[in-house]
């Protein structure tokens, strides 16, 4: 498996970037948008087809720091539980990155763009592995907060991993 890794260079101050908690897609951010949102300014902004395997807290006691860590933790669940995955749409709407439901085209989750680290593509010309095409990347949680891993398998071959740079 080839493995793809993207650093983001954008020049911010990472010490004055916001919690996640404020932004993700949890339940007050759902209520304050919910179902109700207007998403047609979405319409020409680039939209990826992926499923979504896992998120995992990034800390050193669980052993999940870098995308390599989630990967080799993904396919330990494949192994051991499976993976369910869920059919999403992840949108590059800046200076948002939307998660969105696959069927409704909901807002699932939005984190601001410059709290995206680590942009990370993992993929396989082998017909026979099962997740050859995908896509880490990790939430910054900022001070107090927890970061996210998030796993993706892209659906079509496209250059995501390089966009979210």
């Amino acid at each position: 498996m080839d493995y793809h890794h993207s650093i983001k260079v954008d020049g911010t101050n990472n010490s004055n970037m916001i919690s996640i908690s404020d932004f993700s897609g949890d339940e007050q951010d759902l209520r304050e948008y919910g179902d109700e949102r207007d998403n047609s300014d979405l319409i020409e902004k680039p939209i990826y087809l992926l499923e979504h395997l896992a998120t995992f807290t990034v800390n050193k006691e669980s052993g999940i720091v870098y995308p390599a860590d989630g990967m080799r933790r993904l396919l330990q669940l494949e192994k051991s539980t499976g993976i369910w995955s869920q059919k999403m749409r992840l949108c590059l709407n800046t200076p948002w990155v939307l998660i969105m439901d696959y069927e409704t085209g909901n807002i699932i989750e939005r984190f601001p763009a410059t709290l995206i680290q680590e942009p990370t593509a993992f993929t396989s010309t082998d017909a026979m592995e099962l997740y050859n095409n995908i896509l880490v990347f990790i939430v910054s949680g900022g001070s107090g907060s927890r970061s996210e891993m998030h796993i993706f398998q892209v659906l079509m071959r496209n250059n995501v991993c390089h966009d979210l740079c």
